[in-house]
């Protein structure tokens, strides 16, 4: 070995050694995470077509905007429907009723509308709304009026234990939709233990069945599922062959923590026998034993001989549940197995993991780790509710993507500089090729990850340390002398 080549070996060597510790000091404190999903209803546009219509922001359902006859009822609790967008950038994705058309009369059992909540209307108080613009308002017609968001995308939870995937959103119920609740609803009874119950979570379209056409929309149309409302309720193509992760819990005078439950589902049509199967969100308690009953499992509950947590209810009075964020989180363990945790306002009310020794597990395993859309029902009463801020994160190893991360790790680091500088192959690459321009634009971002919310666009992004800056110079010091900072990237040969 000439002494060219080993004074750079050497050198190589110790730039590896320490960005590794450069690497500690860029990542610390910061947790590696990427906003997959955001909905924040700006665009007013809720089918994502590019135009806002009666079908997107129509409250009532008159087929007019804010007309003095049609729309007297809102009119009169100052309501005013919204035609035009607040910010045409928030897309978000494609928001359409599960549980529509299925009366007679072809009445929606889930009218999904975006509404505007910045400005208190009618009975509300500026405690009852978000005042954050643009919202989805939900209004029901009974009990079990089931929607849901389709995400356009599969969303992953990562191989790597501890990867993860969280879903959040802001929930509140909706005291002036258009036909707002007149009467509470019933009191709690044996199997009906809370004046209201919700469940949401997040579910694999299991049977590849999304945007697939069906007969089940206004006066038996054509509709397609993920996209449209329909009766998508128990129908096929449908919800009904596809698995699910979600949260039940309560709000209400009577609800009570032990109502709540972190549960899974597959949906598939008669998987045990009983006539609930193949319906979003319903099915009894699980068995062993195919044909005995139920499509959902418990996953978390805060009874038993050995609790899975506190349990908790959405904070309200009686049937009015001012804004609350709510959040579900599913985690891959050591074990290959997930866990899965539910949340009032960051506090937790359960966790537990999906076990291969779980009631119904031969029935409903293994459970799904990728995810294509989120639905929500209102479970027990008949009430509305508004959703906002809707945001699906994934933490961990598929969190990596940010530009100038070229060894795809999560953080723009002095590992990605010796990559550069050796020539490639570069990922996240802002330009063809490997050239001069990469290790400029990798000096820019320097200390940039996946999950620090910036748009990478130069600004608020931190320069290299002072401490990797001094490494990277005394490195190349070395390996050519005084003129080796010139061009970084011939500074070691």
């Amino acid at each position: 070995m000439t002494g060219v080549s080993a004074q750079r070996n050497f050198s190589v060597r110790q730039l590896m050694f320490f960005a590794t510790i450069a690497t500690s000091f860029a990542i610390q404190g910061r947790a590696l995470a990427l906003v997959k999903i955001s909905d924040g209803f700006g665009d007013g546009d809720r089918n994502n077509d590019g135009a806002i219509t009666f079908y997107d922001t129509d409250i009532n359902n008159s087929d007019s905007f804010n007309d003095p006859v049609k729309d007297a009822g809102l009119i009169s609790r100052n309501i005013t429907e919204i035609t035009t967008p607040l910010d045409t950038n928030d897309k978000g994705i494609v928001w359409s009723g599960i549980r529509s058309f299925d009366t007679a009369a072809n009445i929606p059992k889930a009218t999904v509308k975006i509404i505007n909540d910045d400005v208190a209307t009618g009975t509300e108080t500026s405690s009852d709304i978000f005042h954050h613009g643009y919202a989805l308002g939900v209004e029901a017609r009974g009990q079990g009026s089931s929607m849901m968001g389709n995400f356009g995308q599969s969303i992953k939870v990562g191989t790597v234990a501890g990867d993860k995937v969280v879903v959040s959103v802001d929930f509140r119920t909706w005291l002036e939709s258009s036909n707002p609740n007149s009467t509470p609803p019933p009191p709690a009874t044996p199997g009906n233990p809370s004046l209201m119950e919700l469940r949401w979570g997040l579910y694999q379209d299991t049977d590849h069945e999304l945007g697939s056409a069906a007969p089940v929309g206004k006066n038996g149309a054509s509709v397609v599922w993920g996209q449209d409302d329909g009766n998508w309720f128990a129908s096929q193509p449908g919800a009904e062959g596809d698995k699910g992760i979600y949260s039940d819990i309560t709000a209400g005078s009577l609800s009570s923590p032990v109502d709540a439950r972190t549960k899974w589902e597959y949906n598939l049509f008669h998987i045990n026998g009983t006539t609930n199967d193949g319906r979003i969100f319903e099915g009894s308690g699980v068995s062993n034993t195919a044909g005995a009953g139920g499509d959902t499992g418990t996953i978390g509950s805060p009874t038993g001989t050995v609790p899975d947590g506190p349990g908790g209810t959405i904070p309200s009075v009686n049937e009015n549940v001012a804004p609350h964020n709510l959040s579900i989180e599913i985690v891959r363990q050591a074990d290959g197995s997930l866990e899965v945790a539910n949340f009032i306002d960051s506090t937790e009310l359960l966790r537990d993991t999906i076990k291969t020794t779980d009631t119904g597990y031969n029935v409903l395993g293994p459970p799904p780790d990728t995810f294509d859309y989120v639905a929500f029902r209102n479970a027990t009463g008949d009430f509305d509710y508004v959703l906002d801020n809707f945001k699906v994160e994934v933490f961990g190893s598929l969190a990596a993507g940010v530009q100038g991360d070229y060894n795809n790790n999560g953080v723009v680091d002095m590992a990605d500089y010796v990559l550069w500088r050796n020539g490639g192959p570069l990922q996240n690459d802002p330009t063809p090729g490997v050239q001069a321009a990469d290790y400029d634009f990798w000096r820019a971002h320097f200390g940039s990850t996946s999950g620090n919310g910036s748009s990478l666009g130069g600004s608020n992004v931190p320069e290299p340390s002072a401490i990797a800056l001094f490494l990277i110079g005394g490195l190349l010091a070395v390996g050519r002398g005084p003129c080796a900072l010139k061009n970084p990237r011939t500074a070691i040969v």
